[in-house]
């Protein structure tokens, strides 16, 4: 049996003529998932002692009305209604994008700005003064 599939030469054409033609099947585990992008705008809303504060919006509406961790809170806040994919962070009215971040990984992540440890990232972590609104409801 022939392995290759393709077309058969026509009468009169030579072998150099024949044109292979293969195919691949791909299940789902190697058929790459195509990831949504979700646009955020972030205002700086004011600058409050030493950290700026900042309004996220998502689809023309206020995601987050304040936050001095836009990107990452965001990534919660969309995560928290179910959104997964990417996030991609702009400046009101802007045409590039500041930042992007995988929601589901970002959620897992918090800007840690201290005397002790400088800025950096590091693992979320509630704040123990904190209360949690959907116990609220």
């Amino acid at each position: 049996m022939n392995d290759t599939a393709g077309p058969t030469p026509s009468p009169g054409r030579g072998a150099s003529s024949r044109t292979a033609i293969t195919a691949k099947a791909i299940d789902g585990s190697e058929q790459k998932e195509k990831r949504l992008e979700h646009r955020v705008e972030l205002e700086l809303t004011h600058y409050a002692g030493t950290r700026a504060r900042y309004r996220v919006t998502y689809l023309d509406k206020t995601l987050i009305q304040s936050t001095r961790d836009p990107e990452l809170d965001a990534c919660r806040a969309l995560l928290a209604k179910g959104i997964k994919g990417t996030l991609v962070a702009y400046s009101p009215g802007g045409s590039f994008p500041r930042m992007r971040i995988d929601i589901e990984k970002g959620a897992q992540l918090m800007s840690i700005d201290n005397t002790a440890d400088g800025p950096r990232i590091g693992r979320y972590r509630r704040h123990p003064k904190s209360t949690d609104r959907d116990d609220e409801e």
